[in-house]
């Protein structure tokens, strides 16, 4: 079995991280990066995310990861609890980090399960992604995989961003990489790009929450969808896309300045939520948790 196939520790198996002892209790997901795994500390009975870096993947590229980490402290942002680039698992060491554990899963469950959100849920709801965002962005980062897959749900029902396996301080950024339905025309062009690719995937985000599907599949002038945007032709994507959904002119405007096809058009994070759109809520804070609370009973 080659690093980039390697099993995962065997349900029961304990592993120590830093003088602390944990027991694997299941797995949360595999990548091609690292495995995330359930493991309970022994001590505190505390469930957390534990994620096992490949071996093959190189020391920097966990390094950048947990430095991005270290960097953010919010409520709505993933907090890195612990890490050791020497953790023991059998007879080989792995680099492994420690985060939070957040049984009810992420928001691409929520939308899968639930469908789409009425506007007055899923205005707060993207409201609190940007805040996120928005405290990411002031620590001098771009995140560059915002998905729904990588925002979670926490104990009280609010949205937390996580997984910051791609994010990199803004300087110099040109690697092509993301989501392909989430990722910003700049990334897949040549050249830098900013964090402002961030700001189009919140778009893509919106969309998803409104309508149920994605705008596009994926990023390539042959995605009918995607080249109506890039070539600026919004009534001919808008008229396709209210067949299956009806957009106010208002969910319109605000997806395509968070989604147009020129980063500099694009507005910031706090630009976004300073916006006319976003200043009036229908729903209380408690009420849109109340809403993904029933949905998570519900699966």
């Amino acid at each position: 079995m080659s690093s980039r196939d390697q099993a995962l520790p065997v349900i029961g198996t304990e592993i120590t991280v830093n003088g602390k002892e944990y027991i694997i209790e299941e797995s949360i997901g595999l990548g091609t990066s690292a495995n995330v795994i359930c493991a309970t500390e022994v001590n505190t009975q505390q469930r957390v995310a534990m994620k096992i870096f490949k071996r093959h993947v190189r020391m920097n590229r966990a390094t950048q990861e947990i430095k991005a980490m270290r960097k953010c402290d919010c409520p709505l942002v993933l907090k890195l609890l612990d890490f050791d680039m020497h953790t023991r698992i059998g007879e080989e060491t792995f680099k492994v980090t420690i985060s939070p554990y957040y049984p009810s899963g992420d928001l691409y469950n929520i939308v899968e399960k639930g469908g789409k959100f009425a506007e007055e849920d899923a205005k707060p709801l993207i409201l609190q992604v940007i805040r996120g965002l928005q405290h990411v962005h002031e620590r001098g980062l771009a995140h560059r995989d915002v998905k729904l897959e990588n925002i979670f749900i926490d104990q009280n029902c609010n949205l937390v961003l996580g997984d910051f396996g791609f994010a990199r301080e803004e300087e110099n950024l040109r690697t092509e990489l993301g989501t392909a339905g989430y990722m910003a025309p700049e990334i897949v062009g040549s050249g830098f790009y900013t964090k402002k690719v961030d700001i189009f995937a919140v778009g893509v985000i919106y969309f998803i929450l409104l309508a149920g599907f994605p705008p596009f599949m994926k990023c390539d002038q042959e995605d009918w969808w995607y080249n109506k945007m890039m070539y600026g032709r919004w009534d001919r994507f808008w008229q396709a896309h209210c067949r299956t959904h009806k957009f106010s002119e208002e969910q319109k405007q605000i997806i395509q300045l968070m989604m147009q096809r020129y980063p500099r058009k694009r507005p910031s994070a706090i630009e976004l939520l300073q916006h006319d759109y976003f200043r009036e809520l229908t729903k209380s804070k408690s009420e849109v948790q109340d809403n993904i609370r029933a949905r998570l009973q519900k699966q």
